[in-house]
């Protein structure tokens, strides 16, 4: 892959997010349409694809203490700035919550999550990543569709007419066909490269680093204090210590920012491959590392980038959301390789680094955003960096070890297949289970 078009699909994969995407993309989808219907809507209608239900069921959402759909929505649809597309929610004020919790308490919001028949084949892009949007006021309509990929509006419509429309499947362009490349050979591309074409990661990681300290010193937060808390690295071994240091700053610092996100605090973050989380875990886990290993600056550039390449690859198997949590199989593989990078280690390091990453955490589920994310993606990336220090010193998870392939190609087909095709009926019950869990709390 040519070096102008990795950093093209870099910087298309990085998207500035204030709280998780889901909610986001649901206000943002309800603020287009109430946009070009005119005015506040007295009746609203949501479908949603399952994914897209469980990520923004229980999530929290920036500036209101709460969480829920019919809450995104509402903000929506008092929301005066549909431009703002990913980051709609970081300019919610405490008006604009005391009309969406009205909207609310009139229950003029209905959801329904969406679920294809023929599922043999795995899902595509779009029945993955899907919101269609109905709002109504007197005689007047309007419906707007988002799929593939969560900026991706793809049909306007106002009172069955169409006013806009754009079918072009985004999310397979975006990605320039990746699956064609090697690892290997995009690794090397990048470390041909001149480091500084690399200088706008730094940018992002440090963006996403000051969601990890806001998560270290709001009130409201106790995950990522807990872990600096406890962390003692005095341990009696040459490596260990250095080793343990490194993994604990990583864990604290993602799981900080990963709480910070999940709960609802008004911090923006830098997504990668459409996952506010993703992109904390593949720069955050990178940068924090590197601020225990104290590489060059070029190096550190180069790591972010390989995190960073290395996250979108795995997603380009996977799809844009999983079965699988993507901070344990692609954000976290990522960080296992860019942290072998800045230990000085081989793209066979690297490799071994991310089987074992594959090895121990194929099996984790995404459940959907909320709390418990932060301790997932910070427990898979506190791991990376332990795996990435391993593999230096030959221990690794051996390949052909249960789907674990002889190659990282392998192994990527092999965990596509068990994320697209084996575990799409999984989704399912994860979704009836969170159903019928909500209708208990209510």
């Amino acid at each position: 892959m040519e070096k102008d078009i990795i950093l093209e699909l870099i910087k298309n994969e990085l998207t500035r997010t204030t709280g998780c995407t889901d909610p986001g993309v649901i206000c943002y989808a309800v603020a287009v349409a109430k946009e070009n219907l005119g005015e506040v809507p007295d009746k609203i209608d949501l479908k949603l694809s399952l994914n897209i239900f469980k990520n923004a069921v229980n999530v929290g959402i920036p500036g209101t203490g709460e969480s829920g759909i019919e809450l995104a929505a509402a903000l929506g649809a008092v929301s005066e700035n549909s431009n703002a597309k990913l980051s709609i929610l970081e300019s919610v004020t405490p008006k604009m919550i005391e009309e969406a919790k009205s909207l609310v308490n009139k229950r003029i919001i209905s959801v329904k999550s969406l679920f294809p028949e023929n599922i043999k084949e795995g899902l595509t892009p779009k029945e993955l990543l899907y919101i269609e949007v109905n709002v109504f006021k007197g005689s007047d309509s309007v419906k707007v569709v988002i799929h593939s990929d969560y900026t991706n509006v793809a049909l306007i419509e106002k009172n069955k007419k169409i006013i806009f429309e754009n079918e072009e499947n985004i999310s397979s362009k975006s990605r320039m066909n990746i699956k064609s490349e090697k690892f290997s050979d995009l690794v090397n591309t990048i470390l041909s490269m001149e480091s500084k074409d690399f200088e706008f990661l730094l940018d992002a990681a440090k963006v996403n680093f000051e969601a990890a300290e806001k998560g270290l010193s709001d009130r409201n937060t106790i995950f990522g204090k807990s872990i600096f808390g406890i962390s003692h690295c005095a341990i009696a071994n040459e490596l260990r210590p250095v080793a343990c240091c490194t993994a604990k700053s990583v864990e604290t610092y993602t799981a900080a920012a990963g709480e910070a996100r999940m709960i609802g605090l008004k911090v923006p973050v830098i997504a990668l491959t459409g996952s506010g989380n993703q992109g904390i875990t593949a720069l955050v886990g990178v940068y924090s590392a590197s601020l225990k290993i104290n590489p060059s600056k070029d190096v550190l550039l180069q790591a972010l980038a390989i995190s960073a390449i290395s996250t979108i690859l795995f997603k380009s198997y996977l799809g844009r959301l999983t079965t699988i949590c993507g901070c344990a199989v692609a954000a976290s593989v990522g960080v296992s390789a860019g942290v072998v990078h800045l230990l000085g280690g081989k793209i066979e390091d690297m490799v071994n680094a991310m089987h074992s990453v594959i090895g121990t955490f194929a099996g984790m589920i995404c459940d959907g955003a909320k709390v418990s994310c932060a301790y997932k993606l910070s427990a898979a990336a506190s791991s990376a960096v332990e795996y990435a220090y391993f593999a230096m010193n030959g221990a690794f998870v051996p390949k052909g070890d249960g789907i674990v392939g002889y190659t990282i190609e392998q192994t990527l087909e092999n965990l596509a297949t068990l994320n697209n095709i084996g575990m799409v009926e999984t989704d399912r019950i994860i979704v009836k289970i969170m159903e019928k869990t909500l209708k208990e709390k209510l």
